[in-house]
């Protein structure tokens, strides 16, 4: 990601990219030296964390790097009741093909198959997903497979409500979506959060 972040950097005024600074390094450890206005964790940052000590932890390293009026903005997404009681995909079945690529005679060159397959783990709240990545010459024989298993954990509304009281900080708002649309249980969870100053 820093490489691709780096690349598209590349493209910016000189001034922007000099205001810039790559760190790699583990959300629920990190250490920088100052405190920031605005703080982003994205869709997919917290299903990365796996247990509630670990988003705990990354919710206090969040808390340490806040200035005292500042705000962060957490995206991540619930599991759906019909996620929940419904069958698991179960087996490898085509996701979707993604387009061909074409010869300038028209003519295909390769194809491009992404299977994927998911379930479900109710006790740590985990979704176990896999994909497969197949590439197909013009005669349909396998040219290349890549493999890219993943596990993200799904948080619901209370508790999370529970972890930001833990670790210090209090929801301003809760959304459903980046339009401004209300929350609804089972789906996108938009947090602004600010610091909770001790009291007496």
């Amino acid at each position: 990601m820093l490489q691709e972040a780096r690349r598209r950097a590349d493209a910016l005024p000189n001034r922007e990219r000099e205001r810039l600074a790559w760190v790699q390094a583990d959300l629920r450890r990190l250490r920088l030296s100052r405190r920031f206005d605005r703080v982003l964790l994205p869709l997919g940052t917290w299903e990365s964390l796996l247990t509630p000590e670990d988003q705990l932890q990354a919710l206090r390293v969040v808390r340490a790097h806040l200035s005292p009026a500042g705000l962060a903005f957490l995206d991540l997404s619930d599991l759906s009741p019909e996620e929940l009681i419904g069958e698991p995909v179960r087996g490898t079945a085509p996701l979707f093909f993604l387009s061909e690529s074409l010869a300038p005679n028209g003519e295909r060159e390769e194809t491009l198959a992404l299977f994927f397959t998911r379930r479900l783990d109710l006790d740590r709240q985990w979704r176990i997903e896999e994909y497969t990545l197949e590439r197909f010459d013009r005669g349909g024989k396998l040219r290349g497979r890549l493999h890219v298993p993943r596990i993200r954990r799904w948080s619901h509304r209370y508790e999370m409500e529970h972890l930001f009281a833990r670790a210090g900080l209090e929801p301003v708002e809760l959304l459903g979506d980046f339009s401004s649309g209300p929350f609804a249980a089972g789906g996108r969870q938009i947090w602004t959060l600010r610091i909770v100053e001790p009291t007496g």
